[in-house]
């Protein structure tokens, strides 16, 4: 067992005498606790507080500590990163510093929170004009202009690790940081439910449905059990049916979760936002587990394209979707070992769906065979639609069967089109994905499977495959 102490810096009346007396003795504490064997030390970041913290520069105070110290370890508990808080890049270069100046002796924690009050007066910091007291601070910390943040998130997965919370309780709570977001059309954007809890919705939509702009699901794509969820690289065609299945569970509930909002919000001002989605498996063999470090194969690449299907097919509600994550984590876009990095099948999945952005849905109907395995089936052929500005049409498609290819039709009806092309995704096993050492295995191809004749188009989705098709 190791024993720490945290350092909050609170004072009883906030004058400079006091604040600097304060800061001395909780840097003499510091000192005096490596003397009596303690492992580490540990500061706050509040802002804008009166009594409760004034600990608003964590990294100096702890530059101190190390100065006068050789051993005991010094930590942030922790830096405030939400976006136009503290930059990313500048925590890493302070805290590079930081831990040379300390001989490697830093411990760095983040965080996105805090209290109403701070929220209240980060937000006024962020927006206000010079002239006024925070917008003058922040003119004089370097950035003249207000940030133009518009997506606020009060709170995250409030009914678990972020509070385990009740609707009625997170409701309550959420209104109460709502109400302090005044000025500016701040997106305020409430924690959603977790999967088909849709009493959540509920609750959420008749309580707190007026201060909503976006309302955050989260659902994961578990293969198996969520005690035991299987290798990413290793798995048999149960489990990738199992995936399959699953994935195709968002439909529904996006589905009854927007019949519960179009109750409360008929005009569907409100977003649906699925924070959370993508691929969850056990990580991988000799990485550190809480990193939740795995691989990516064209299986995920396949329940990508099922969800981003989806998506566009609910897109009157469904109005942001939010991978997790991006690079080394879950379902990532990236992964990297030192100086190397490598794209992922999910990546490639996203670069050809980017068509999609800023254009418009199309109606679609498909209906194909079904993949079957076992006593239970699912249908073969998932699709999507939209035309972009310039008149372009494009279509995604995903054949989830592992081993037929599906043959499709469409009638394009309301406009001609004489050119069609495309790009595929494919390999040659379920299990094919990029490594270090082979990083291009899975990549898109030229598709030239696809035919016009007239205003029908027929192609053949090969087996296991995501297909993008842009016709002209």
């Amino acid at each position: 067992m190791k024993f720490s102490m945290i350092f909050e810096a609170q004072v009883e009346y906030g004058t400079p005498d006091v604040e600097r007396e304060a800061i001395r003795n909780c840097v003499e504490q510091a000192v005096f606790a490596e003397e009596v064997g303690f492992d580490g030390v540990w500061a706050v970041e509040h802002h804008s507080l009166i009594e409760y913290s004034h600990m608003s520069a964590p990294e100096i105070f702890l530059a101190a500590v190390a100065a006068k110290t050789s051993r005991i370890r010094v930590g942030h508990a922790a830096v405030c990163m939400p976006f136009g808080y503290n930059h990313p890049a500048r925590v890493a270069e302070r805290a590079a510093m930081l831990d040379i100046i300390s001989d490697g002796r830093l411990n760095l924690g983040a965080a996105r929170g805090g209290t109403v009050q701070e929220m209240s007066q980060w937000w006024e910091y962020l927006r206000a004009p010079q002239g006024s007291p925070l917008g003058d601070e922040r003119a004089r910390n370097g950035h003249a202009e207000p940030y133009s943040i518009r997506f606020w998130g009060v709170g995250n997965e409030s009914w678990g690790c972020g509070g385990a919370m009740t609707a009625a309780e997170y409701a309550n709570v959420y209104k109460r940081y709502a109400e302090f977001l005044r000025g500016g059309r701040p997106f305020r954007i409430a924690t959603g439910p977790n999967g088909d809890d849709y009493a959540w919705m509920e609750t959420m939509m008749r309580d707190a449905g007026r201060m909503i702009d976006g309302i955050d699901l989260h659902n994961y794509t578990v293969a198996r059990t969520w005690a035991s969820k299987g290798r990413a690289t290793e798995f048999t065609e149960e489990d990738w049916f199992s995936a399959v299945q699953k994935a195709l569970r968002m439909d529904t509930l996006i589905t009854r979760h927007s019949t519960i909002m179009d109750r409360y919000d008929p005009a569907r001002r409100v977003w649906l936002i699925v924070g959370e989605w993508g691929m969850w498996h056990d990580p991988e063999p000799g990485s550190q587990p809480g990193f939740l470090y795995q691989q990516n194969t064209l299986r995920d690449a396949v329940v990508a394209g099922l969800h981003l299907n989806i998506f566009n097919q609910h897109a009157e509600r469904v109005r942001m979707a939010n991978i997790a994550q991006t690079v080394n984590v879950l379902q990532s876009m990236i992964l990297t070992k030192g100086e190397q990095m490598i794209l992922t099948p999910t990546y490639w999945v996203f670069d050809m769906y980017k068509v999609h952005q800023d254009a418009t849905l199309l109606p679609l109907y498909i209906r194909s065979d079904r993949y079957r395995l076992g006593s239970d089936s699912v249908q073969a052929v998932s699709a999507s639609a939209s035309k972009d500005k310039a008149g372009t049409i494009h279509i995604t498609l995903v054949n989830v069967d592992p081993n037929k290819p599906r043959t499709v039709q469409a009638d394009i009806r309301g406009v001609k089109v004489s050119a069609v092309s495309g790009r595929v995704l494919t390999a040659p096993t379920m299990q094919a994905h990029n490594t270090f050492e082979q990083p291009m295995s899975v990549q898109p191809q030229a598709f030239a499977g696809a035919r016009l004749s007239g205003s029908m188009l027929n192609l053949e989705v090969p087996p296991k495959s995501v297909v993008v098709l842009e016709l002209r």
